[in-house]
């Protein structure tokens, strides 16, 4: 069975206690659980879960955290004053691989492939120090922010986060100046 990246992308937003999370993190056969721990200097310390070996990794924030960054929750399912909400989901170099990365990536896609799969052009893009140095592109769908690490020739991550609501005002400010 594989896994398609759309239906785990599509978890972005929901709560852990969500169904469809419990499918997903058993079927990557992740038995730890998420968590958020009031420490004594009273922050909020959270825990994501991940599996190392198969290169996927969830991070979470809590209901007022994703409110404040991103928007409305697609669902909350207690009572609990931290529930947490699924905010990245990383896609990281492991074997075997039993999903594909999000928007038909391969590992070892060239630059050129990358812009025409994501369907635009990164909005910012590190510089190598030298040829064996990681770059760093992001891009804005309209639905996500992808964050692409790559070594020399291979895809190395693919981190996605819905699209920040500080960045949908700036994108609709950029639209309105351009038609005026």
């Amino acid at each position: 069975m594989v896994m398609k990246p759309e239906n785990i992308l599509a978890l972005l937003g929901h709560s852990v206690n969500c169904p469809e999370f419990e499918r997903t993190i058993k079927f990557f056969r992740i038995t730890e659980r998420p968590a958020a721990t009031l420490e004594s200097w009273g922050g909020l310390s959270i825990t994501g879960v991940s599996k190392p070996d198969l290169g996927i990794y969830f991070e979470f924030t809590t209901e007022m955290g994703y409110l404040n960054r991103f928007g409305k929750i697609k669902s909350r399912y207690t009572t609990e004053k931290y529930e947490l909400i699924l905010e990245h989901v990383t896609f990281l170099v492991g074997a075997p691989y039993p999903y594909d990365l999000p928007f038909d990536l391969l590992f070892d896609d060239d630059d050129k492939s990358i812009y025409k799969k994501i369907g635009s052009r990164p909005v910012s893009k590190s510089a190598p120090a030298d040829n064996d140095c990681d770059i760093v592109f992001r891009f804005l769908t309209n639905n996500y922010s992808i964050i692409i690490r790559k070594g020399k020739a291979k895809i190395i991550f693919v981190k996605v986060f819905p699209i920040e609501l500080g960045e949908i005002k700036s994108i609709e400010i950029k639209r309105s100046l351009s038609s005026q």
